[in-house]
This record gives C-alpha cells, structure tokens and sequence, in this order.
C-alpha cells in the first residue's frame, strides 16, 4: 500500500500534469504535500515545497489572495521550527507581511489575522524583541476574547503565551542587569588598582 505522502505526490504530480503548475488546485496539492512531509521530518524539503509554493501562489493569484497568505503563514511556521536566528528572522519577516495583508484583506479581528498575530509574537519573543512581542500577543489576547470567548482553548493558550513573554522579559532585564552591575564592579576595581601604590 502507498503511503499518504506517496498518494500526494501522485496528486500534485498529476495535477502539474493536466491543470499545469500555477493552477490553483495544484497549488493546494503542492501545500498539502508539505504539510505531510512535514510530518515525516524532511523539514529541509517542506521549506523548499514551501517557499515554491508562495513564489506560483503569489505569481497566479497575488499577494493578498487568501491562499497567498496561507502560504506565506506555512512557510513561516516551517521556518520557525528550524530555530536558526536566521530562518527565525526570515519567518518574522513572513509573519510581518501576512499580518499586514490579513488586516487589509480580513480584518483585525479575524480568526486567520489573530492566529498570524500570534505566531509573529511568539517568534519576535524567540528573537527577544520583547516590546513588539508583547504588544502584540496582548492584541492577540484582546482580540481572541473578543472574537472566541474567554474561556476558548486558543484564548487561554494566549494568555499562558503572554504571561510566559513577560516572565521572560522580566528574567532578561534581570540577567542584563547584574551583567551591567558585575562590569561596573570589575571597571571599579581596575581603577582602584590603577591609582593603589604598590
């Protein structure tokens, strides 16, 4: 029996073959692939499916079709789970634009544009841009209250999410803090070194 990546990789190809590679349903079997593939942990190949994926979705249906940016938002998830500070960089840079275009096209309040919201927080805390991290998980939090409900299980996963980025930021501070405080002391002490007699 055929494995299900196997059965996809016959439907992309065969929709390559009778629709052509820009047809949207070829797209959407192009992305369905990936996202099997991502489960067998060939993550290096899901990005490559991926990042073609975005380049022929945005080429055929343009940047703020919504299946351009559920493309761009999976090739930023995929990024994400590399956890290098570059494809970190490069997938904040993704969820940046499909945030902005989600707003434009869905709305602030749209489950798509929060759950973006979101992901882009988590991956600014990653980065420790606490600010912007912040500021934008507590829109994310505001905003899932407002749309699901308090008591919704993705509105209290925010809430853990934006408690954990502060508890985080708290403990940076800290740590930045005391490495200020013990560089003062050791700058202190070769001065009163310098001017001791010996």
């Amino acid at each position: 029996p055929l494995r299900p990546g196997a059965l996809l990789r016959q439907c992309w190809d065969m929709r390559r073959l009778l629709l052509g590679a820009e047809h949207p349903d070829t797209l959407v079997s192009m992305n369905n692939l990936a996202a099997c593939i991502q489960y067998d942990s060939r993550l290096q190949e899901v990005i490559q499916l991926e990042r073609e994926c975005l380049r022929l979705t945005r080429a055929t249906l343009g940047d703020r079709h919504s299946d351009t940016l559920t493309a761009m938002h999976n090739l930023a998830i995929y990024l994400e789970q590399q956890n290098t500070p570059e494809s970190l960089a490069e997938a904040a840079d993704l969820y940046r634009q499909c945030l902005e275009r989600s707003r434009e096209v869905l709305g602030d309040r749209h489950e798509r544009t929060l759950t973006t919201m979101f992901n882009y927080g988590i991956v600014l805390t990653k980065l420790q841009l606490w600010a912007e991290a912040e500021a934008l998980l507590v829109e994310s939090v505001d905003g899932r209250r407002v749309v699901l409900g308090e008591e919704d299980s993705d509105t209290v996963d925010a809430i853990k999410t934006l408690a954990e980025c502060r508890r985080r930021r708290v403990r940076a501070q800290q740590q930045q803090q005391q490495q200020q405080q013990k560089q003062q002391q050791q700058r202190q002490q070769r001065q009163y070194a310098s001017q001791s007699p010996l």
